[in-house]
């Protein structure tokens, strides 16, 4: 067979397989998947130190999701929490392991409230530790996406810096690849190798559009249309190459 032809399959190949895999790596979260993760997280992470709370899916725009509680007031000035309930948003076409870092993430918040212990901030010295402890122990990729209302705490989808690749293809298709910030140079050097590409422009942006996509661990591109795309891309920054 001729080599160019061969080639040829065989990045087409490549290009099918990654539009199949987009089906099986995104997922809707539910509240049976939630609660099993919670108590499976409870038990590996938190030593079952967390009491059962109610979890539910909401539909938010601008919020991964969030740990939500009432705050009082004591008879000596303090305040007490109470309440918590955890809400995570299905708006957002998250993988498995995305999901399951929110829901951790929302668990350490409720971890420190719960117990009691003093931080210096809603994400700061121990919120951070323990963050990084579980990272580093577990192999998550929790990060610190919130912000701080009065009763809740919710991870803006908004605050994180997505960085990606914006590829057109020859048959004309558009799709997106989005990838760690440090491996930016590397996939900018693997992706024209593996696919026959017409196009290669990267951003970074924060619009919650791109928060859809999921960080690619190997060689995906995401299938996407110029219509989807044409208010996401108002607002992001071109990365330049020198």
């Amino acid at each position: 067979m001729d080599n160019r032809l061969s080639r040829r399959l065989s990045l087409n190949c490549r290009w099918l397989f990654c539009f199949f895999e987009e089906v099986d790596t995104v997922m809707k979260p539910t509240v049976e998947f939630l609660k099993r993760k919670f108590d499976e997280f409870n038990e590996l992470i938190f030593d079952g130190r967390l009491p059962s709370l109610p979890i539910s899916v909401g539909n938010a725009r601008t919020s991964l999701g969030g740990l939500h509680f009432e705050r009082r007031r004591t008879m000596f000035g303090g305040s007490e929490m109470s309440n918590f309930h955890i809400r995570i948003s299905s708006r957002f076409d998250l993988d498995e392991s995305e999901i399951e870092d929110v829901l951790i993430h929302e668990m350490i918040h409720y971890h420190i409230l719960y117990h009691k212990m003093k931080d210096t901030s809603p994400h700061g010295v121990v919120f951070r530790k323990m963050m990084s402890d579980i990272n580093r122990l577990f192999g998550r990729h929790i990060a610190v996406t919130h912000k701080w209302e009065q009763g809740s705490q919710q991870p803006m989808a908004v605050a994180e810096a997505r960085y990606f690749c914006l590829c057109q293809l020859y048959d004309g298709t558009w799709g997106i690849t989005c990838v760690p910030r440090q491996r930016v140079l590397d996939y900018r050097r693997l992706l024209p190798q593996s696919f026959r590409l017409r196009s290669a422009e990267w951003y970074v942006s924060s619009h919650p559009f791109f928060s859809r996509f999921p960080k690619v661990r190997s060689l995906k591109i995401f299938k996407t249309t110029l219509a989807e795309l044409e208010e996401p891309l108002k607002n992001a920054k071109k990365l330049v190459f020198k």
